[in-house]
């Protein structure tokens, strides 16, 4: 079987996409000795937030990395399982990061599906911010407060806490979610 997993791929809107579950069968196949790890990085007022790594040979080697947040009560599955949810999908991307069912994207189905629900100002701001997130490293805790912080009020905070350096670093994932933050 591929990495790519093409076979296992559905069709959305022309571009295919694998289900997380297949990339997790993929995985448990191919690396024996490989290992999935998530972690609850922050459960408050309904947001959730997991992280999973990956680690392809062992825990001693390298490892990919993936968050995913959902709200409570948001959409119909997470009015039951957002916390299950969150976790699949970080693990998803987790998979994606390492190559394992990427073929047009390294979304996951219900990120798409979330996306096609939005307006389009939000999913463009959003596909920008996911391009510079992603640019950084994968446990950079300072892009993740960024990404999850709530209001302008949480985001100057931030922001002020940064020397010189880190805001010419941080500028343009900030100008970004100042946008989203600007468009809810």
């Amino acid at each position: 079987m591929n990495k790519d997993l093409k076979d296992k791929a559905i069709d959305i809107k022309g571009k295919q996409y694998v289900q997380v579950a297949d990339r997790i069968l993929y995985f448990n196949d191919t690396y024996k000795d490989g290992c999935i790890i998530t972690d609850l990085v922050r459960y408050e007022d309904k947001h959730i937030i997991i992280m999973a790594k990956i680690y392809p040979e062992g825990l001693d080697n390298r490892y990919f990395s993936g968050y995913a947040q959902e709200v409570e009560g948001e959409g119909y599955i997470n009015k039951t399982s957002a916390l299950e949810n969150a976790e699949t999908s970080a693990v998803g991307r987790a998979l994606a990061m390492m190559g394992i069912g990427v073929i047009d994207s390294i979304a996951s189905i219900d990120e798409i599906n979330k996306a096609n629900n939005r307006d389009k100002a939000p999913i463009k701001v959003e596909k920008e911010a996911e391009k510079i997130a992603e640019s950084m490293q994968p446990d950079d805790d300072t892009a993740l407060n960024i990404r999850l912080s709530g209001t302008m009020e949480e985001l100057h905070e931030i922001w002020d806490k940064l020397d010189d350096k880190e805001q010419k670093h941080y500028s343009s994932l900030v100008t970004i979610r100042k946008k989203e933050i600007s468009i809810k």
